[in-house]
């Protein structure tokens, strides 16, 4: 049954149908997950970025198996109800954002989640999923929906922060504890990030930084690491001691140059003879400011972050904050962030073209 946008009724929720436009114009499919959705289900969760898997599973899921899938997919839209946007239609259709919240027997609060592919992130999905969920809860006597969010996921938090909903929030070691009370709206939803007071706050670099960082041991083979960053889709990683505390850097070009100027096969060469080992860090709750102006000074593309006992905990890279710069461009969050990416960009470009210029002398 087709509903109208924020329209409920107690029908069977299991065939939960809704048309959408999202805000460049295109027409989306908000519709209930079936049982026969399993393989499309599996291919938008291999579709996601290994960064998009860890905000939503808080670790490096490989994939799904059997139990995932039948958990995911095979729900009883009472106290499991998933709800997926979809392109395409019959064979072709698929799933291009997931949202479902799980409550306990008769509970009037629900845990709620979502996963948006990375391409289709900032354009309007992830509120849609969440506006619907919220008409199905109400209809079930849910009053509150709770959410544990990587204080690094900040499109999340902004979906919740300009919810309209009365939202209280806690932070605790990297994970904010979101709640929303859902029975009844406390503004219009904001369609603009301005409105949002965190994106008038100093930005840390633990909301910018990524959480799924994989590291190398110095007497690991280059093999190793070039395995590490081809399953990882990165161009460098931080190399690190026996307490994981960071002493050096490894780049793609490391290795290529090593096997080069050495001439023997990767697994024959150690991440010891090929790594720089002037490495430069910042902590977790630098301002992020502080940070892009060392990647500036430095030109750095990448800054391992570290904790108090100084072992690495995350990546601020120069790709994510480009990422979030262009997120900014379609009206998301942190608009001044656009020409501090430049500046570092501009600098990181002007120390290669210098490198690789002929001498003159």
């Amino acid at each position: 049954m087709m509903q109208r946008s924020g329209e409920i009724t107690t029908v069977d929720m299991t065939n939960y149908m809704a048309s959408e436009v999202l805000g460049d114009g295109s027409r989306i499919l908000i519709r209930a997950i079936r049982a026969d959705d399993k393989q499309r289900l599996l291919q938008h969760f291999q579709n996601l970025s290994p960064q998009s898997v860890y905000y939503r599973f808080f670790g490096l899921k490989r994939s799904l198996n059997d139990d995932d899938l039948q958990r995911f997919t095979e729900l009883d839209f009472i106290n499991h109800v998933g709800l997926a946007a979809t392109l395409g239609r019959s064979a072709s259709e698929r799933f291009v954002g997931v949202g479902r919240y799980i409550r306990s027997e008769g509970a009037s609060s629900a845990e709620v989640a979502f996963a948006v592919l990375d391409e289709y992130q900032g354009h309007g999905i992830g509120t849609l999923l969440l506006n619907h969920l919220t008409g199905i809860a109400r209809v079930k006597g849910i009053k509150e929906f709770t959410a544990s969010v990587l204080g690094s996921n900040k499109q999340m938090l902004e979906v919740f922060a300009s919810s309209g909903f009365r939202v209280h929030d806690s932070y605790d070691s990297g994970v904010v504890r979101v709640s929303l009370e859902i029975g009844v709206r406390d503004r219009v939803p904001s369609e603009r990030a301005e409105k949002n007071p965190r994106a008038e706050a100093v930005m840390k670099v633990e909301q910018m930084m990524n959480h799924a960082v994989k590291a190398c041991h110095p007497e690991d083979s280059l093999n190793k690491a070039a395995q590490t960053m081809w399953e990882n889709v990165c161009g460098a990683v931080p190399i690190v001691d026996a307490e994981f505390k960071p002493i050096g850097f490894l780049t793609d070009r490391d290795i290529c140059m090593a096997a080069y100027t050495q001439g023997k096969p990767l697994q024959a060469l150690t991440v010891d003879g090929a790594m720089a080992r002037k490495v430069v860090c910042c902590q977790l709750e630098d301002d992020l400011d502080s940070a892009m102006q060392l990647m500036r000074e430095k030109h750095f593309r990448r800054l391992p972050v570290v904790g108090p006992d100084g072992k690495l905990i995350g990546i601020l890279s120069l790709d994510d904050l480009a990422h979030e710069a262009g997120l900014s461009l379609r009206g998301g969050v942190n608009r001044e962030l656009r020409e501090r990416v430049a500046e570092v960009c501009i600098a990181v470009s002007r120390s290669r073209v210098f490198a690789r210029s002929p001498r003159t002398e």
